[in-house]
């Protein structure tokens, strides 16, 4: 079963850290973007001691997990972690009305970045502003793609029996209205409350092989581990048995951590996740043809 870091472990002595991060799918050495219409001012947002997007007043607003690494290894982490957010955040704005949208996760892979060598934490947000993208009916997750290969037929597409397959013309599109970073535990916090699950690089080597049962407690290791290779989503934060954590959906498959999602210790610096920035966006849905 492959994983990120697993893979890496396996290629740690024929690659350099900067390899690494490109196999893992986070790449730092890309530029953050950001496009702010309407700024926040964090201190004025009232953060609880307890909240999560999968438990608010008994409703769960977050969508599927996905696993990036099937039908084939790809570092899509990137792709993967962001389409997942903007799903979430515009079930939210929509008060979880039908339909539910999923955001074509490969089209991104296809078309932005370096595909599954890597992007960084603004770079599917970057993408989606400029172009709008399909959901998920549009292109299957197929785990391939270097971000140059953006055809008409790879940004959406039908096939029939004798007839192969073409380019769909008119879909549903996905748009951005804004996107940022933030930077730190009481930015992270208020930015999850305000508006939605949020985007995060963090050191994955410590957490391969984090998985049921002792998935369901709080990951309290990698404190400073600052190797940052691999995007994930914040969903949610609070305190067990005293320890403040982040609740965190990953994109290993739900065979992993605590059917996919782990709690990982805040406030310490944890697998690097609080040193560097992480980012958000404010989706635009697709509105009917």
């Amino acid at each position: 079963m492959f994983r990120c870091a697993l893979v890496i472990a396996l290629l740690v002595v024929a690659v350099t850290a900067r390899n690494r991060q490109r196999f893992e799918g986070l790449l730092r050495d890309k530029p953050l973007t950001s496009h702010v219409v309407n700024p926040i001012d964090y201190s004025k947002v009232a953060v609880p001691d307890t909240f999560s997007w999968a438990n608010v007043n008994g409703t769960n607003w977050l969508t599927p997990s996905r696993n990036q690494h099937i039908p084939q290894y790809c570092g899509s982490c990137w792709a993967m972690s962001a389409t997942s957010v903007l799903a979430d955040r515009m079930k939210i704005m929509r008060n979880a009305q039908w339909p539910e949208y999923m955001v074509a996760v490969q089209t991104v892979v296809y078309c932005a970045s370096s595909g599954c060598m890597g992007g960084s934490l603004t770079s599917a947000f970057e993408f989606v502003k400029d172009n709008g993208v399909g959901t998920d009916p549009c292109q299957n997750y197929v785990a391939l793609g270097n971000g140059q290969n953006c055809t008409a037929i790879n940004k959406c597409q039908n096939c029939m029996p004798g007839k192969g397959c073409w380019a769909v013309a008119d879909y549903p599109t996905v748009g951005v209205s804004e996107y940022g970073t933030i930077l730190g535990e009481q930015q992270m916090m208020a930015e999850i409350v305000a508006r939605g699950p949020i985007v995060c690089g963090i050191d994955a080597g410590p957490i391969v092989d984090w998985y049921m049962p002792q998935a369901a407690g709080v990951f309290t290791g990698g404190v400073n581990d600052n190797d940052i290779d691999h995007a994930i989503s914040v969903v949610g934060f609070g305190t067990e048995n005293g320890t403040p954590y982040w609740l965190i959906r990953n994109s290993w498959g739900e065979y992993w951590g605590d059917s996919g999602f782990f709690k990982l210790q805040r406030g310490q610096n944890n697998l690097g996740i609080e040193k560097e920035s992480c980012s958000w966006a404010v989706p635009i849905a697709p509105k009917a043809l």
